[in-house]
């Protein structure tokens, strides 16, 4: 099995394991929030990705952990703000979110959580 060299940025692989479930897009990059779910404890990680020579480049942002879902719905907004202002440095014309803003896709997220803990009682 291959091994990550302590030389090599981890921030230049890709987890699978937690796919993207936003993404605010520009013209060669995009920003992606990850959300997962600790036991208690909501994760929340932004990443930037752009395509750099034919070459895929990514970059975590920032990475925030909480156990309350308001407060990680007033931090998903923050990250959005970050990520606009990200892509706006790297001089990316924005073409908007998909599925749709960081937000309404995080309290989607939370609303199929509830709606499985219901259906599994």
């Amino acid at each position: 099995m291959p091994t990550i060299s302590a030389a090599v940025p981890t921030s230049l692989f890709v987890s699978v394991a937690d796919p993207a479930i936003s993404m605010l897009i520009g013209e060669n990059a995009y920003v992606s929030i990850r959300y997962r779910r600790l036991g208690v404890l909501i994760e929340l990680v932004s990443e930037l990705s752009a395509h750099v020579g034919g070459r895929r480049w990514q970059e975590e942002l920032d990475q925030q952990h909480t156990t309350d879902r308001d407060k990680a719905l007033g931090i998903v907004c923050d990250l959005k703000y970050e990520a606009a202002k990200t892509l706006k440095i790297r001089d990316e014309p924005g073409y908007g979110s998909d599925p749709c803003d960081f937000q309404t896709t995080l309290e989607r997220a939370f609303y199929r959580e509830q709606t499985h803990a219901i259906a599994s009682e």
